[in-house]
């Protein structure tokens, strides 16, 4: 961000230190061509992914002053094209902000028990479709099935955790 036009920094560093020791790690390198192919590579990532969605994000909020610094930005683009091709035009169009959801799923606004409701069935299924067998490696004397619930609710706990900690970043 220092040396080029660009000036993204990305809120988390760790990501950018897992990628690029994790990938290049599998691809073959170790020691300080590790460091030194990793680094750069995770830096043209922190510094271009941002730049790649900015005039999106300058779209939506009107400003420049904030931008999306995440690896996951292609897919965003790719979400972003696809509302533009379907979504809805003018002045007159919706906002998710705007859909009133039924009294009894008015708990499904609140972001952790909506990520609850997701990830619980998903990891018990998940652990059901394994079979004991499997998933008793893994959940050693207790009940496996109990297990993928306090995991589920331990991702959920860890989701909790992260945005708490951006939102008191920002």
């Amino acid at each position: 961000a220092r040396f080029t036009k660009w000036k993204y920094i990305f809120l988390t560093g760790q990501a950018i230190l897992w990628m690029a020791t994790v990938f290049g790690y599998f691809a073959g390198l170790r020691g300080i061509v590790l460091i030194l192919v990793g680094g750069f590579i995770g830096a043209c990532f922190a510094i271009a992914m941002p730049a790649v969605a900015q005039p999106i994000i300058r779209k939506i909020t009107g400003s420049n002053d904030i931008a999306l610094g995440h690896f996951c930005t292609i897919g965003y683009l790719f979400e972003a094209g696809v509302s533009k091709l379907f979504g809805e035009k003018g002045e007159n169009k919706k906002s998710i902000e705007d859909i009133k959801l039924p009294t009894h799923f008015e708990f499904l606004q609140d972001t952790y028990l909506s990520v609850m409701v997701v990830m619980v069935p998903l990891y018990i299924i998940t652990v059901l479709f394994a079979g004991e067998p499997f998933a008793s490696e893994l959940s050693g004397d207790q009940n496996y099935i109990m297990f993928a619930f306090l995991q589920a609710i331990q991702f959920v706990v860890g989701v909790y955790v992260l945005l708490a900690g951006v939102l008191l970043l920002l």
